[in-house]
């Protein structure tokens, strides 16, 4: 993902890895056995770690040194909060709406969220970084 990430940019591995966790979400409601839903978190999983890297690369090439705390602590703190508050509210909203209603709401609202990113995020990644990392195996 990080391949990806220094080689397409930061902005597209974001938007489309949103978009991805979304259709997992949303085929989710359309499961009918517990080997489609596994294959169903399999693309949300792969869907948010694309975006999660994306993210994570983005406040890298903007975080200096001294503001790096300040940078990725919202992150941590939203992460946090969503471990902590996530099973409370989706539970209560598929005793409420149904569990089919769930992941259809929570995709739209994560498709919602990824086309908001694609109008308002900018790419931190810059060309000269991208070319210069194209020529250049990687250490691993």
């Amino acid at each position: 993902a990080t391949y990806a990430a220094n080689t397409y940019g930061r902005k597209p591995l974001t938007v489309e890895g949103q978009l991805v966790a979304a259709a997992g979400f949303g085929l989710s409601a359309l499961v009918s056995t517990p080997l489609q839903l596994v294959g169903c978190r399999a693309i949300i999983g792969m869907g948010t770690s694309f975006a999660g890297v994306g993210q994570q690369n983005m406040l890298g090439d903007i975080a200096t040194g001294r503001t790096r705390s300040r940078v990725f602590a919202p992150g941590a703190m939203r992460a946090s909060a969503a471990f902590a508050v996530g099973p409370a509210v989706g539970g209560w909203l598929a005793a409420t709406l149904g569990v089919q209603s769930t992941y259809v709401l929570i995709g739209a609202g994560m498709a919602a969220v990824s086309l908001r990113n694609r109008v308002i995020l900018t790419e931190t990644l810059r060309v000269p970084q991208r070319k210069a990392e194209l020529k250049e195996p990687s250490s691993l």
